[in-house]
């Protein structure tokens, strides 16, 4: 109750929270028979919708508190340290100098769970090594009973590994696995055809869908084909397909059956990453993250020429799946003219010159300038300046070419 008041809630709503968990009792089914009531002392109500966002907020806290630690080192991005990701009671910690920040990190949790009854089992708590010196990690495994995973860990259902490439083989192995099993079981039940799409669309495809927005990297076709094939399979009963596929995955009322096409699901998922880039207000932190690897703004790289994409967009693999798959759309399904209106005129590789702050002001409030901002109907608007002005807005290089004056 303490947090939600430091939090700005209102009275009203504490009244209601406080009447909901005064005095709170609870029974337990047993074979289809209900013991006694008995008094719940801690914990939020089971079942309740409201129970999640209650544990949430009663566990920011900690969260604040390790966050603000000056001596727990996570990740730096362009702007924040990362320290801590969670979600619920699953937590995943950061840490760049584990040597030092694993046992405040521990301090920090033992502090936390004297005070809200909350406790850690460390021989159920994992440790993956990325960059430790085996000196550093028989340190750490003198001090901690934590179990130390040898190449891969999983969270939140996903499993994550040094060797980022090997990142997708690991999730969309066993989950292709999963859903070719769970379909074949199915296969021989008696159901029609739409609702065989049904059971792909609310069992099979949110399964899918969680790796292709959690796993930005370039999926093999492979993959994509045996997702189809599984499909098939599951709506024909094994069966030869009577349709074509892509009359499947029309619409009912163009005749088709409403089939998920995977590959454009693939394509949503990567061009969704396209729209949180060219978004500034953005407050997703992979996006921080990411800012920081491209050593760019992210929301340049879609536009420039691939000749003029900094070399760590090639390095790091999240970025370069996403620029070239993005590349090789905008040709296929004309989403853009080429160069577009977008094309970046600052931190632009390709004009050797740049663009001072106080002839960007003059155009946009947007973070960087753009061709839109300075041209109209291909003509360069005119900007109104007062005697004296021009030396202060430009900035050339050796050459005079219109590439390079702004």
């Amino acid at each position: 109750m303490q947090v939600l008041q430091n939090f700005g809630l209102g009275k009203g709503f504490l009244s209601w929270i406080s009447a909901l968990y005064t005095t709170p009792t609870a029974r337990v089914r047993v074979n289809g028979a209900l013991t006694q009531s008995f008094p719940i002392l801690n914990g939020t109500r089971q079942g309740c919708p409201l129970s999640p966002l209650l544990f949430a907020l009663s566990l920011e806290p900690l969260l604040a508190s390790i966050r603000t630690n000056t001596e727990i080192d996570g990740l730096q991005g362009k702007v924040n340290c990362h320290e801590v990701s969670a979600y619920a009671d699953d937590l995943m910690f950061l840490l760049t100098n584990p040597v030092t920040s694993l046992p405040v990190v521990i301090q920090e949790l033992h502090n936390f769970g004297s005070m809200a009854g909350l406790a850690i089992n460390e021989e159920k708590s994992e440790i993956l090594n990325i960059t430790m010196t085996r000196m550093e990690q028989l340190t750490l495994k003198s001090q901690f009973t934590f179990r130390w995973c040898t190449d891969k860990l999983k969270y939140l259902g996903i499993w994550l590994c040094a060797d980022v490439p090997r990142i997708t083989k690991l999730n969309y192995d066993s989950l292709l696995k999963d859903i070719q099993r769970d379909l074949s079981s199915w296969s021989p039940k008696y159901i029609s055809w739409f609702s065989r799409v049904g059971v792909l669309k609310m069992n099979v495809l949110p399964r899918i869908l969680y790796l292709l927005q959690t796993i930005p990297l370039s999926l093999p076709t492979h993959f994509l084909h045996a997702f189809r094939k599984s499909f098939i399979n599951f709506i024909w009963a094994g069966s030869r397909p009577r349709l074509q596929f892509a009359i499947m995955c029309r619409s009912k009322s163009q005749g088709g059956l409403a089939l998920p096409d995977m590959h454009l699901y693939y394509y949503a998922a990567q061009l969704t990453r396209i729209l949180d880039w060219m978004s500034p207000a953005s407050t997703k932190q992979w996006i921080d993250l990411e800012t920081e690897l491209a050593a760019t703004p992210l929301w340049v790289l879609p536009w420039l020429i691939p000749g003029h994409l900094p070399h760590t967009c090639k390095t790091t693999l999240t970025l370069a799946s996403t620029v070239s798959i993005w590349h090789r759309l905008r040709i296929r399904y004309s989403l853009a003219t080429f160069p577009s209106p977008l094309l970046p005129l600052s931190h632009n590789p390709g004009l050797s010159g740049g663009v001072r702050s106080q002839l960007r002001d003059r155009f946009t409030t947007h973070p960087g300038l753009l061709a839109m901002h300075v041209l109209a109907d291909g003509q360069f608007k005119q900007i109104p300046l007062s005697e004296g002005e021009h030396h202060q807005l430009f900035w050339t290089t050796s050459t005079t070419s219109r590439s390079n004056i702004f």
